[in-house]
């Protein structure tokens, strides 16, 4: 036993005092990445104001889970939610299409582009979790994507 203690002792005072630790600090074992991160949903809103009377076509890019290491998961479904600015309810959602489960697009109808104005938002569904883009209340036009009808007079 002696002899151990003096070892310790002499490898504690080898190493000048300070003892460095090799190897890993915590032992994390083999613990399962856990994707439960919301949707996230990019998008620019139109710069310009769009005809009146035809139909327009809404662009966003949608990551499933962006948590590092979960941006393999496709978010299972994306709606586009809009209404004419001074209208009470939103249309019934329109579900947009996707060919590549990043990239979504959908046409608002002709007959529905109207008004001085129209107001829109996303929501995107993931496996575990939803997002709506913008966040927040949609009274009043408030947290709301816009584009301003030109009326061509």
């Amino acid at each position: 036993m002696r002899n151990f203690l003096f070892t310790l002792v002499a490898f504690g005072f080898g190493c000048g005092g300070d003892t460095k630790f090799v190897g890993e600090e915590e032992d994390t074992g083999s613990a399962a990445l856990v994707c439960e991160g919301a949707p996230e949903v990019d998008h620019d809103e139109f710069d310009e104001s769009q005809p009146g009377g035809v139909s327009v076509t809404i662009d966003t890019v949608v990551i499933g889970d962006p948590t590092p290491g979960c941006e393999h998961v496709k978010p299972r479904t994306v709606y586009l939610h809009y209404k004419k600015w001074n209208a009470d309810e939103y249309k019934a959602p329109l579900q947009m299409a996707t060919l590549d489960d990043v990239n979504f697009s959908v046409t608002i109808p002709k007959a529905d582009v109207a008004s001085s104005k129209m107001l829109y938002y996303f929501q995107a569904v993931g496996p575990t979790k939803e997002t709506t883009e913008p966040d927040g209340p949609k009274e009043d036009g408030k947290n709301t994507f816009e584009f301003v009808i030109d009326s061509g007079l």
